[in-house]
């Protein structure tokens, strides 16, 4: 029976933009889906009261939202039960013939493309599907983007990982103290937008993006369809080799890497398409005080970075440009996507998603955290759902890995299209750490 606490409260502002989304854009696109395969003594039993924790201890993924005429969006948190999360398999399922690889990537791309009913949740659900006789799993977790962005993730795998292994030892887990709520963080934000603290950023954004060009020429140069398809592709490839001369040139320049890909990224775009004002919008993670670093939640905000290259500028030059701007970029960045974007000027149509055609992703932290003792888990690849850009560039950087992906959209992007751009990439990241001082435009 579905237990639910009366008293509503008003969706965070970025929660808004995700609920007034228009009936077009496909719902599973807001998933975000882990899959893994685990092999060897797992204590399902031990997982489930793990997971029970987790709920209980971070309200914002038992929430639910609902629509009315009289009072827009409410926000409404579910009392904890044991096992909220947890979706059952149908009893008639074979785990004899599920162990098979066809079997288990088709079953993750059916439960990546499942959309979660905001209205009836759970907003975060698993799956742990008996793959073989034996001690086999296909243990898949799906939760929503409005409750949980990319540092969600590495606080859910962490604190998981570590209930698990502390039950599963009868003991309680060592969690860091959450001095308070999701909800309390938007409910400032909201509290300052009522108050006018919105228009110191929307006059520097405003400024930022006068007289931007829209749309950019893409490379390769095909025609647009006339409606975004949100249907993509992405292509994954190593920087690793280039790692020691990124560490290097950041020591003896002083900066971060970055501003380093970043830079790299918009010289790439200036090769390819002769544009030299462009704008590549970056997400901020918004996590600027301590007590929102243990928070599950959807607290990452829009940013942007803006250059115009000219034929004086140096590598380097690009890279201080870049670090130089982070400050403010990082202190404006407290809009929600829909004040931000409205920051543009721009009407986009059908035929875009938004104003900003590209994207720069960069995170600096181990990109999976999850371990069970005495168990292997063994990471499953989820397939892309779909793109809301033309060309995104997602950069993870670990202690001892680094890695990119391209993401494209199908619409005027092809597989091969994207595998030469990520060369060229390469190419140009040799060559700014090779010879700092070299013109950057051609």
């Amino acid at each position: 029976m579905e237990k639910i606490d009366n008293e509503y409260t008003e969706p965070g502002l970025a929660q808004i933009e995700i609920l007034s989304k228009p009936d077009y854009v496909p719902k599973y696109l807001e998933n975000v889906t882990q899959a893994y395969r685990i092999k060897g003594r797992l204590n399902a039993e031990v997982l489930h009261a793990a997971f029970d924790v987790i709920s209980r201890r971070h309200e914002e993924i038992r929430t639910i939202f609902r629509w009315s005429e009289r009072e827009g969006f409410s926000r409404f948190v579910q009392e904890p039960v044991a096992r909220y999360h947890f979706v059952p398999e149908d009893p008639e399922h074979d785990a004899t013939v599920a162990g098979d690889s066809a079997w288990v990537a088709a079953e993750i791309h059916r439960e990546a493309f499942k959309p979660i009913d905001l209205s009836v949740g759970p907003i975060l659900r698993y799956r742990l599907i008996p793959i073989s006789k034996g001690s086999e799993w296909l243990f898949l977790i799906t939760v929503h983007h409005i409750v949980f962005d990319g540092w969600s993730k590495t606080i859910f795998q962490r604190e998981i990982s570590e209930t698990y292994n502390a039950l599963i030892k009868n003991q309680q887990p060592e969690l860091p103290q959450i001095a308070r709520s999701y909800h309390d963080c938007v409910t400032v934000q909201r509290r300052k937008h009522e108050r006018g603290g919105f228009q110191v950023h929307e006059a520097y954004w405003r400024e930022i993006f006068a007289s931007l060009r829209f749309p950019l020429m893409m490379p390769c140069g095909r025609d647009r369809p006339e409606l975004f398809s949100f249907q993509g592709g992405q292509f994954e490839f190593s920087i690793e080799a280039h790692k020691t001369g990124i560490d290097e040139f950041c020591r003896a320049y002083s900066c971060t890497s970055n501003y380093l890909l970043l830079a790299a990224f918009f010289v790439l775009f200036e090769r390819k398409t002769g544009q030299r004002d462009v704008c590549i919008r970056s997400p901020i993670a918004n996590r600027k005080n301590s007590n929102r670093e243990a928070i599950i939640g959807y607290f990452v905000q829009p940013g942007a970075y803006r250059i115009v290259l000219n034929k004086k500028m140096r590598y380097i030059d690009v890279v201080r440009c870049l670090s130089k701007s982070s400050l403010d970029v990082s202190a404006n960045a407290e809009l929600p996507p829909q004040f931000f974007e409205a920051c543009a000027g721009v009407d986009v149509g059908r035929s875009y998603v938004s104003p900003f055609q590209i994207h720069f992703n960069y995170q600096p932290f181990s990109p999976d955290l999850l371990k069970f003792d005495d168990v292997a888990v063994i990471k499953e690849s989820v397939p892309l759902q779909g793109v809301k850009t033309d060309l995104t560039l997602s950069i993870c950087e670990g202690e001892n890995a680094l890695s990119g992906v391209f993401g494209y959209y199908a619409g005027i992007f092809c597989g091969e299209d994207v595998r030469l751009l990520a060369f060229d990439y390469l190419n140009i990241i040799e060559e700014i750490i090779s010879d700092p001082e070299k013109m950057a435009v051609e």
